[in-house]
């Protein structure tokens, strides 16, 4: 093969002049071979390159040359028409000079020439109209010119304006057919954005808002920007409106455009010219692909925009989604606005009334409202407070309200966009009004429409039925965070709303309406689907436990920050997002606990469904739970925060899981065992008496207190101080079982009806007396005293047999989630809850009279109050609209506000004892159960298996197994006499007669005994300091049942010991 084309076959030998000789590996040659390429490929693109250059050049420089020719001939012609100017031109000469001008205009060099044109073309008016319609390249050169003499005025504020104007003003006049497409083509070519600009330029300053036109050139003006939107009024052009939205609507407006152009529009009269529901339309496409600060000017402008709407203009689907989509946007801005502005602004509307019986606002609401720091901007004064608080006014004004949450959710609320959209409104408010104060927000009358309700849940649970392990909801039931924000956006709105909405619907349900029909049921839900409704809840509640306590360290210090770019709005947004999480926390626990309480009336769950047996709660040990909120302790969803020096003095900070088992505690608290949680009190409670007392908290050790007490007196000398007063000593030592006696008696006697600080229900249940304050001065002190002597016999687990009313214990509990239910008002005042429900079924409310206002009296007194129930409310009459908001305030009023002040006192003394949070684990049948122990048959079996013998007794011994038969045969009533009189209480232990001696002690410490007295004359007689029973050894059954039923029937003190 010949290697080149000279002839030359034969292959020579390679010589290298370096002097040596060189052998060249195949990477270098590769590599050079590249590197040739490349110059290659480098050398074609620079001569390409120069080639592009020369040839823009070559074509700038020949335009050039030819528009200067062109308009020399331009000049040349008119040179030519000097002395004749003023004659008409015929079509071929305006041709002429048109054609030319069009070509070589330049707005520095031909002003005065386009000041010729234009006198020209308004010259001949009529006969450039009729080639208008006839001639297409006509209509080409006019729209040109127009288009110049936009450019004209909207780049220069001095030289004459008139002429131009003139020319836009006649040839896009809609009369004729050829100037509406003139006009169309205008819009396409940035029409809007050269009419703002002249607006800018042309208005003078303004003082303030009008809708007049301050000089002739601004009329002029804006009848530049309404003749396009003409063309929308008699057709559907929805570009001119989508380019009006986004040059008048979308940016930050001057102050000729929010100060005349927007207020001028917003007036009726302009409302067959304008198309305000084209312009939503536009604006439904616009907003969400727009940037934030984009949306937020959107929105600002149509609040000022939309004064004098009529919303029920508005009907069909795409103007109803686009107008919610907006309003859901617009509500978004308003959590920058701090919580309490937001309050004292919905107050002032009527849209909030403040509620003085919010028992829990002391202890929850100020954990929110302390962190709470006004918002700053960049942008300085256009987030400032008064602007976002303008549209909260804009958002509550009733006509808004009412058309979204009445027509809307009719007519779409099967539609998943619109529903979305309502959610997204929904829970905003909630957000910006803080849930725990915003019961009485008019926008929860939307409970009123169960179909609402049902589509929010179902839309969630179907999404999770396709989606399957995968879905939101499935994930966040695992303590994980869906990666998309978009799943993220669309479920905690929907999933947030419902469990808002279903939770202020609840308390003011019958328990008859769970087992209603779906149809005639006002939740709307069968009782299975509460059931899994209740599985769902209670499993995301877990999930969301997990994530408001992540693993990982999430804070930051600003050094960090700054290195990581991020800004001050970066800040704002991971705030706003710790804000939405922590709200869903709080309606989802709300609701479940909701739920719950109404579980254990009806039990419709099944047993167990509650309680999660597997639950691992992380606590080293059962007393050394921090249930009490600390002031820089752990709060959900937020950073952890830097322990300080003084912060490690206190104790080693919590770890992950522990926060996780505290917030399980405090939050949802059901899902652990009854028996553990007593497990946790009673460890509480004896770590407290360590710290108090160290070592001497014992049986008959550490300070003490003496006191002497008549019985005929025990609650006067009691409350006196508790000073010891003149009257008969109890005979005996009180090892523990005076104090019990005393401790019992005493509260007895205070909760006893004919004292007059409480009263009984018709189920007989006690509860604080309304008109006590008609009857004792300073009662508060006195409902302060008992509490605090009720939290004593909690603290020293002591059983008194208090049968407290419902609504009564739901005010002691304290849980920022616990509310009344109507059920409880059935009890307390039966007439009243059955006038209130047959209010329910009632066709004609409205001819009743009824006002928002209830009458009372107090005893024997012929004079009446009568209270509103909320402001103005005896001038408010009771329709069929607020029908439920009528039922639930004067259930409120009734078993809340009429003893807000007893029971405030009342808890203020029980936390004198103990913390309230140590009672919140605890439910309100649970409660009782503390206070009186349970209500099961006393266990005999139980009792003998951990009962303890003294002296020469024991299990085999006649006279003990005498005594056993004995007890067998008596009834209930005389084995709790025979535990009273032994123990000095009548109900079992919570967690049974046994003792295994451990720290925390268990309930009956010491254990019940058995001791022989050897002398069979006696009675038997007991000390109920030690829990022990002196028993004769009595020979046989019969005696041994009359002596020992003497004993204990005997209602005898401490003399017979």
């Amino acid at each position: 093969m010949y290697t080149s084309f000279d002839g030359d076959y034969r292959r020579r030998p390679m010589q290298s002049l370096g002097g040596h000789s060189m052998s060249t590996n195949r990477d270098s040659i590769i590599k050079k071979s590249q590197e040739q390429r490349q110059k290659r490929s480098e050398l074609r693109k620079q001569t390409a390159s120069a080639t592009q250059i020369q040839s823009y050049i070559r074509s700038f420089l020949t335009r050039k040359h030819t528009k200067s020719s062109e308009r020399t001939n331009f000049d040349e012609f008119l040179r030519l028409r000097k002395n004749n100017l003023e004659a008409n031109f015929d079509a071929n000469e305006i041709s002429y000079v048109l054609q030319r001008f069009v070509f070589f205009y330049d707005s520095g060099q031909d002003s005065d020439r386009l000041i010729f044109i234009c006198k020209i073309l308004v010259k001949h008016t009529k006969k450039i109209v009729e080639l208008l319609e006839a001639c297409p390249q006509w209509r080409y050169r006019l729209r040109e010119i127009c288009n110049i003499c936009l450019q004209q005025l909207s780049t220069s504020s001095s030289g004459s304006h008139a002429i131009p104007m003139r020319i836009i003003e006649i040839y896009t006049d809609i009369k004729y057919s050829s100037s509406k497409q003139i006009l169309l083509q205008l819009v396409e070519q940035r029409y809007f954005d050269k009419v703002r600009n002249i607006l800018e330029l042309k208005c003078p300053p303004l003082d303030g808002e009008t809708i007049r036109p301050p000089d002739p050139t601004t009329e002029a003006v804006f009848d530049m920007i309404m003749r396009p939107l003409a063309f929308v009024a008699a057709d559907t052009y929805s570009d001119i409106c989508l380019k009006f939205s986004e040059c008048f609507l979308s940016q930050k407006p001057s102050e000729s455009i929010s100060c005349f152009l927007i207020p001028t529009l917003s007036q009726p009269e302009q409302s067959l010219k304008f198309p305000f529901i084209k312009i939503i339309e536009a604006l439904g496409e616009i907003l969400p692909n727009s940037s934030d600060d984009c949306k937020m000017e959107v929105d600002l402008n149509l609040k000022n925009l939309d004064r004098n709407l009529d919303l029920k203009d508005f009907s069909g689907y795409n103007v109803c989604s686009s107008y919610l989509g907006i309003m859901s946007h617009l509500s978004q801005h308003l959590l920058k606005l701090p919580k309490s502005a937001v309050k004292t602004k919905l107050l002032s509307l009527g849209a909030l009334k403040f509620d003085m019986d919010d028992s829990s606002k002391d202890e929850y609401d100020s954990d929110s409202d302390s962190e709470e720091t006004p918002t700053k901007n960049n942008d300085g004064d256009f987030f400032e407070t008064g602007v976002l608080l303008d549209v909260v006014e804009f958002l509550y004004k009733p006509n808004r309200i009412n058309w979204i949450f009445q027509h809307q959710i009719e007519n779409f609320s099967d539609n998943p966009k619109q529903l979305y959209q309502i959610s997204v409104f929904c829970h905003n408010f909630l957000l910006m009004s803080n849930f725990s104060t915003a019961s009485n927000i008019e926008l929860f009358n939307i409970s009123n429409i169960p179909k609402f309700l049902r589509s929010l849940w179902f839309t969630l649970v179907n999404q999770s039925n396709q989606l399957g392990f995968n879905s939101p909801l499935a994930l966040i039931s695992k303590g994980v965070i869906p990666k998309a924000d978009t799943d993220i956006e669309r479920t905690i709105p929907f999933l947030a709303t419902f469990c808002a909405i279903y939770s202020k619907r609840l308390p003011m349900m019958h328990d008859d309406d769970f087992s209603s029909k779906i149809d005639e049921n006002p939740l709307p839900f069968s009782l299975n689907e509460i059931i899994h409704l209740c599985k769902i809840l209670k499993e995301i509640s877990l999930g969301l436990v997990e994530l408001a306590f992540p693993e990982t360290r999430t804070n930051l210090n600003n050094h960090y920050r700054n290195v990581l770019g991020h800004t001050e709005a970066d800040n704002e947004r991971i705030k706003q997002k710790q804000q939405v999480w922590a709200h869903l926390l709080n309606v989802v626990v709300c609701v479940i606990n909701q739920l719950y309480n109404r579980d254990l009336r009806m039990n419709f769950c099944p047993e167990g469904a509650w309680v999660l047996e597997n639950l691992n709660l992380t606590l080293d040990k059962d007393w050394d739970v921090p249930l009490v909120r600390a002031r820089r302790g752990h709060r959900p969803f937020e950073p952890i925060k830097d322990f300080t020096r003084k912060d490690f003095d206190n104790g080693p900070p919590p770890s992950t899981k522990q926060l996780r088992s505290v917030t399980i505690l405090r939050e949802i608290p059901f899902v652990v065992s009854f028996a553990r949680r007593v497990n946790i009190l009673q460890g509480l409670i004896a770590s407290d008496k360590m710290k108090i007392q160290g070592g001497l908290h014992a049986f008959l050790q550490g300070p003490a207190i003496h006191l002497s007490v008549r019985r005929s007196h025990l609650y006067e000398d009691s409350f006196d101080k508790l000073r010891p007063e003149n009257g008969l000593e109890e005979i005996g030592i009180d090892g523990g079982g005076v104090f019990r006696e005393y401790i019992n008696e005493l509260l007895k006697t205070a909760f006893d009806p004919n004292r007059g600080f409480f009263m009984l229900t018709t189920d007989n249940k006690l509860y604080p007396n309304p008109n006590v304050a008609d009857l004792v001065e300073n009662y508060e002190k006195h409902y302060e005293f008992i509490g605090r002597i009720l939290g004593k016999a909690i603290y020293e687990n002591l059983r008194v047999e208090l049968p407290l009313a419902e609504c009564f214990l739901t005010k002691l509990a304290g849980r920022k989630y616990s509310t009344h239910d109507m059920h409880q008002l059935a009890s307390l005042d039966p007439e009243l809850y059955k006038h209130l429900l047959s209010l329910k079924s009632h066709k004609d409310i409205d001819t009743l009279g009824l006002d928002f206002s209830i009458v009372t009296s107090s005893f024997g007194n012929t004079q009446v109050k009568v209270h509103e129930l909320k402001p103005g409310g005896q001038n408010i009459l009771v329709s069929s609209h607020n029908i439920n908001e009528y039922i639930g305030l004067v259930a409120d009023f009734k078993l809340s506000k009429q003893i807000h002040k007893q029971c405030k006192a009342f808890r203020r003394g029980l936390s004198n004892l103990l913390p309230i949070e140590w009672l919140n684990m605890f439910s309100n049948k649970e409660l009782q159960i503390l206070i009186s122990g349970t209500e099961i048959p006393i266990d005999l079996e139980d009792l003998k298996n951990n009962c303890r013998y003294g002296a020469d007794y024991s299990p085999d011994h006649p006279t003990i197994k005498c005594f056993w038969r004995v007890v067998e045969e008596f009834d209930e009533d005389q084995k709790r006499q025979l535990l009273k009189f032994v123990t000095s209480s009548t109900r079992p232990p919570l967690n049974g007669f046994k003792n295994f001696y451990l720290f925390p002690p268990q309930d009956l410490e010491p254990p019940f005994s058995i001791q022989n007295t050897n002398d069979e004359d006696r009675l038997p007689t007991a000390s109920t300091c030690t829990n022990l029973l002196k028993l004769p050894p009595f020979k046989n059954d019969e005696t041994m049942r009359e002596k020992l039923l003497y004993a204990i029937e005997s209602g005898a003190g401490f003399e017979l010991s």
